[in-house]
């Protein structure tokens, strides 16, 4: 059995769900640091940190809204996440379509689209 990777001096974790991918990756950082050679070895301690501190300051209002204050700072937090745990996708989201409220509608975020603010597309099955 392994030893837990260890926690970030000074920080307490966050217990929001919203926080746990980004958690998630600052651990594999950490375990994976003294396996890393020079110089990209010496970023993932800090990188790790930065995760946690983000989490820790956002998880509780996320998903954030385009037009809110932590929207591209979590987008980023989350992208570097995804990148770490090797969950990074290159394929688009789909629509949700039929009527659905453009705001839930993860291929319609960044998009400003006219009232009554609804997904315009129509379902589309996701391509493997």
């Amino acid at each position: 059995m392994t030893a837990p990777p260890p926690e970030p001096l000074g920080t307490r974790r966050t217990t929001w769900a919203s926080a746990a991918e980004l958690q998630q990756a600052a651990d594999r950082l950490r375990t994976t640091a003294p396996h890393i050679a020079d110089p990209l070895g010496s970023l993932a301690n800090p990188v790790a940190d930065w995760l946690d501190e983000t989490a820790n300051a956002l998880a509780w209002l996320a998903p954030f809204r385009e037009h809110e204050p932590g929207h591209r700072m979590w987008q980023t937090a989350s992208k570097v996440a995804r990148v770490v745990n090797g969950s990074a996708s290159e394929s688009r989201p789909s629509h949700l379509g039929n009527g659905a409220n453009a705001e839930d509608c993860a291929a319609c975020s960044g998009t400003n689209l006219p009232y009554p603010w609804t997904c315009p597309g129509q379902p589309q099955e996701p391509t493997p």
